[in-house]
């Protein structure tokens, strides 16, 4: 009875299936009189999306099994659940077909994005597991359970990148997590042993010995080997930037951020300066700041005048680790700047506040791993290469850095695209404010 109602969904999910760390959002009350012939029963339903492939249900409390279950062929259910069940499909369509119903070229799909990202992200998952089999990770696991310490000594590596890469074995469905413990999956314990009947480490190990051919294809394709160019690595990096935004991430960003009535953006760490491009073309009171290195903002300016949107977007030239970002924003925009413990996220947050106007609007964009630290497996993917926090984690920051009303907005789970909204108080003092 003194329970809240999101801290009691998140609860009864964890018992009855194991699952945790699921953006959760309410979805409807159900009510009729006579719903439940066992008494008047009244219903408030949460809706969640979840990867099933990389979640392993654990049934527990007063569930005899957990299953997952094709949309159109659910069994039996008792009461209206058929009903309830049909509003939460009915509710992730339309959710789902948010990015479909945004305006694409001709002949392009948002599910053809989606492909060519899962591929992008492929050959990581396929390392993962290959270095995984190296350190027989998945036979120190064998019918136990065991800490990361404990891995560690037994696989004779170093903690923190074998954090990472328990996290990512997690995502691919191959451990599982009790606390600080770790054990295989059925899947991993089949599969994955030295010694069991089916194991496939040896045909993993040969993988991992011809990479060198796929590492170098270009090598073998082109009569003379490609040039590197420095410049067109950091210029790759940044119109790649561009790329996911326009394929995806930001139609994720015009249908879940509200910007009305906002006037001055900063767009910290901006990149190509694609999401300040799209907010000034959807509200046109706004105006944007882009801040970021040098060699960046030159690629950035050209992004910009190709667009139209010279003289609306600006351009500050800064370092986050030792300038300031200025002042008198009513928003900030920190997208993808603050990957995990090393990315010094508390003091661009701190700075980011002194840059803020009472009552502007923070916005943050993550990788984000879900509070169990289990997945999901982009944002997992993305944690053993750079670093991610979770979703709990990266909240708190926001809040120990000042801000109220702190939220998750949106999770692309798939795309790794975590929208986070929080703002700044407006009745501090005036000494507090720049």
């Amino acid at each position: 009875m003194d329970e809240e109602l999101n801290d009691a969904v998140a609860r009864e999910l964890k018992e009855e299936t194991g699952l945790t760390g699921i953006d959760l959002r309410q979805l409807q009350t159900f009510g009729t009189i006579g719903r439940d012939p066992r008494g008047r029963t009244i219903t408030i339903t949460y809706i969640g999306v979840v990867v099933t492939e990389n979640m392993h249900l654990q049934p527990g409390d007063d569930a005899a099994e957990a299953a997952w279950f094709d949309i159109d062929a659910l069994p039996p259910m008792a009461f209206d659940h058929k009903e309830v069940a049909a509003m939460a499909t009915q509710e992730y369509q339309r959710v789902a077909d948010i990015p479909k119903r945004l305006e694409y070229p001709r002949g392009a799909r948002s599910e053809d994005f989606a492909a060519i990202n899962d591929l992008t992200w492929a050959y990581r998952s396929s390392r993962v597991l290959q270095a995984a089999v190296k350190i027989d990770l998945f036979t120190h696991l064998a019918d136990k359970s065991l800490s990361l310490q404990e891995l560690c000594s037994a696989c004779r590596t170093q903690p923190r990148m074998t954090d990472k890469l328990l996290i990512a074995c997690a995502a691919l469905g191959f451990v599982e997590r009790d606390g600080t413990l770790y054990r295989n999956t059925p899947r991993a314990q089949t599969w994955l042993v030295r010694g069991s009947q089916l194991y496939q480490g040896d045909i993993i190990a040969h993988a991992d010995v011809v990479r060198d051919f796929w590492d170098n294809l270009e090598n073998q394709i082109c009569l003379l080997p490609p040039r590197v160019d420095t410049t067109a690595v950091h210029r790759s990096f940044i119109m790649g930037m561009h790329n996911i935004t326009m394929g995806g991430r930001g139609r994720i960003f015009l249908e879940n951020i509200d910007l009305a009535g906002r006037k001055r953006l900063l767009d910290v760490g901006g990149g190509p300066g694609t999401y300040s491009i799209l907010a000034c073309r959807k509200y046109p009171q706004l105006n944007a700041t882009i801040f970021d290195l040098p060699e960046t903002i030159a690629i950035a300016r050209r992004v910009v005048e190709k667009e139209g949107f010279l003289g609306r977007i600006t351009f500050v030239q800064g370092d986050w680790e030792k300038d300031s970002f200025g002042g008198g924003f009513d928003t900030v925009l920190m997208s993808n700047i603050m990957h995990g413990a090393e990315s010094m996220a508390p003091l661009k947050l701190q700075k980011a506040f002194q840059a803020m106007l009472p009552g502007g609007l923070l916005i943050v964009q993550e990788f984000l791993l879900n509070d169990n630290k289990t997945g999901p497996l982009t944002p997992a993917l993305f944690n053993v290469m750079v670093g991610a926090y979770s979703t709990k984690e990266m909240v708190n920051l926001v809040r120990e850095a000042g801000f109220i009303q702190e939220k998750l907005v949106f999770n692309d789970e798939n795309v790794g695209a975590g929208w986070i909204a929080a703002q700044k108080p407006t009745n501090l003092p005036e000494s507090t404010c720049v």
